[in-house]
């Protein structure tokens, strides 16, 4: 458990809670993020339950999760996605803000241009 005091014992700690209960947005959570938990192992104030859902009282907002969020070796959606587009010799495109990979749309061809380059 990561920094037991603070989460349980600092008189701040418990005043800074109290407001979390009511946090209109919280961390960004993919689909797949119910079933792979990868980022609740390496939660260390073990605030992702089984499900993969965040206990936002019990989030200290280290951010070690958005790392694995983000990361392509460490979330399995996004090794899955970078490994199919190595073997497929597709460019990694950069991460969008949702989590994943940004799609690879080809370039519309104008024939006109292409007869007349021709």
């Amino acid at each position: 458990m990561e920094r037991p005091f603070c989460k349980y014992l600092c008189p701040l700690g418990a005043a800074l809670a109290m407001p979390t209960t009511f946090r209109w947005f919280g961390l960004k959570r993919k689909d797949e993020c119910t079933s792979c938990k990868a980022c609740a192992k390496g939660c260390g104030s073990l605030a992702i339950d089984a499900k993969g859902n965040i206990d936002q009282r019990e989030c200290m907002l280290c951010l070690d999760c958005m790392v694995f969020y983000y990361d392509d070796h460490a979330c399995p959606p996004l090794a899955q996605e970078r490994k199919r587009r190595t073997k497929a010799g597709q460019p990694l495109t950069p991460i969008n803000g949702k989590g994943y990979f940004i799609p690879i749309h080809p370039a519309p061809v104008d024939k006109k241009k292409e007869g007349a380059a021709a």
